[in-house]
C-alpha cells in the first residue's frame, strides 16, 4: 500500500464524516404538511434541527393562530406527551425559558414528529 493511497483513503474518511455530522442536523419527513406543490411537482421541505424560540417552534406546530395561543397549546401537549415534559427539564429546560436548544428541539421532534 502507497503512502499517496493511505492519504486519500484518510481523506475520504474524514470527509464522509463530516458529511454524517451535517445530515444528522437534518430532520426530513415525507407526509402531506411537509411537501410544497408547484407545476405538478413536489418539493420536500427539510426541518433544520436548531434552536428555537418557543413561539417560533409553536407556531410551526399550530398555525393560524396567535403566537401566544400557539405556545399555550404548545405546552398542553407537551405536558400531555409521556415522559416529554421531564426528558426537556433534564437537559436543562426551566418553565421560564424563550428558547429550545437543538437537544430539546431533538427530543420534541423525536416525540411529535417534524412540524
Amino acid at each position: 500500500m502507497s503512502p499517496g493511497y493511505l492519504c486519500i483513503t484518510l481523506k475520504i474518511i474524514i470527509f464522509v464524516s463530516v458529511l454524517t455530522d451535517v445530515y444528522q442536523e437534518r430532520v426530513t419527513l415525507v407526509s402531506p404538511q411537509n411537501m410544497e406543490k408547484t407545476d405538478g411537482e413536489i418539493t420536500e421541505r427539510a426541518f433544520v434541527v436548531r434552536s428555537y424560540g418557543k413561539g417560533e417552534l409553536a407556531s410551526m406546530y399550530i398555525g393560524g393562530v396567535q403566537q401566544q395561543t400557539a405556545v399555550k397549546q404548545f405546552n398542553e401537549w407537551i405536558r400531555a406527551a409521556p415522559g416529554l415534559e421531564q426528558r426537556l427539564r433534564e437537559t436543562g429546560m426551566a418553565p421560564s425559558a424563550r428558547r429550545y436548544t437543538p437537544a430539546q428541539v431533538r427530543l420534541i421532534v423525536g416525540v411529535l414528529g417534524t412540524p
